[in-house]
């Protein structure tokens, strides 16, 4: 890991293989972690990654938020909207649309996936 002082640190292989959720999870966020020293050579400092309730949250840049209750609110209204235009002495809009590419297909029976007519399908 690089340190904020531009120094390297390394972790040791014990608690990267147990707490391998968590180091991965550090990795791919690629934002800034608490980590706490320990004891180590001369060399290159040891730290162990730290978990707490603020570095378990996803990160914020990049990564969409999966329920919003305002997004939610308008959809509803939407969908609200779209059903009063609905007129009540007709088929709905979705079923008269098939009805209509049913009727525009039977102009095309050469097409594969056109539906069989009475003349092709007789002897």
């Amino acid at each position: 890991m690089r340190m904020r002082d531009g120094r390297l640190a390394a972790a040791p292989a014990e608690d990267v293989q147990r707490r391998d959720g968590a180091y991965r999870r550090a990795l791919r966020d690629r934002r800034p972690r608490r980590f706490t020293p320990l004891a180590g050579d001369a060399g290159r400092p040891l730290v162990t990654l730290v978990e707490d309730e603020e570095t378990l949250q996803p990160a914020a840049e990049g990564v969409p938020a999966l329920v919003d209750a305002e997004l939610e609110r308008k959809i509803a209204e939407y969908l609200k909207q779209t059903q009063e235009w609905e007129r009540p002495d007709q088929a709905p809009a979705f079923e008269r649309h098939l009805k209509r590419k049913s009727k525009r297909a039977e102009h095309f029976p050469d097409r594969p996936g056109a539906p069989a007519t009475e003349k092709e399908s007789s002897p």
